[in-house]
């Protein structure tokens, strides 16, 4: 009931359902996140000068996520997302039922609006992979990505893999090698000067 009233925005009832509920249940976790919510609510912290809004020109129906800001140019983003791109229909996803993901760019124009928004990789026929968390250096000639293939045995894991840009072209996408292929990497970050890489294994 004390989580109902917390939709409805009634935090005073909330607050004292959730505090009589812990005085017979002591610690629940539920209950003591609950009252925790209940306070912060009638308690807000002071408004900073963030503003956080929804890009609903990059934001489809679908999964969209893991966003980048191209260090050496402020006003180009790469993304993840789960979206049908244009006439090139890609696969689609056996877990999710969407497209399999695909890292998108988007350019921001002089009016702050988001447009040109394209698929980093041309679809390739047949192919049986999806992409995903996408970084790149700050000078912008190195990104690194997860690419998650399958044959037709199944699903081959998670890789990373990485481009380089040159005459401001994307290079063919090259698998790193880190180690056996029995072992799982994904979500790669370099760090500002490009030299470390870090992920997950």
């Amino acid at each position: 009931q004390a989580q109902q009233l917390m939709k409805l925005g009634e935090y005073e009832e909330a607050l004292k359902l959730f505090e009589t509920f812990l005085a017979q249940v002591p610690g629940d976790p539920l209950a003591t996140s609950g009252r925790a919510e209940a306070i912060m609510a009638l308690n807000p912290p002071a408004p900073t000068r963030h503003a956080v809004t929804q890009l609903r020109r990059l934001n489809s129906r679908h999964n969209d996520f893991s966003p980048v800001i191209a260090g050496y140019d402020p006003d180009l983003l790469y993304f993840t997302s789960m979206r049908q791109a244009g006439r090139n229909r890609r696969q689609l996803n056996r877990i999710t039922g969407q497209g399999a993901s695909q890292i998108f760019s988007a350019r921001i124009d002089a009016h702050g609006e988001w447009h040109d928004i394209n698929p980093l990789f041309d679809p390739v026929p047949g192919a049986l992979w999806e992409d995903g968390t996408f970084s790149i250096t700050s000078d912008g000639r190195d990104a690194y990505f997860t690419r998650c293939r399958q044959d037709n045995s199944g699903p081959m894991g998670a890789e990373i893999w990485n481009i380089k840009r040159l005459g401001g072209r994307w290079g063919e996408a090259a698998e790193i090698e880190l180690g056996p292929d029995s072992i799982v990497f994904a979500h790669p970050s370099t760090s500002h000067d490009g030299n470390t890489l870090y992920f997950v294994s």
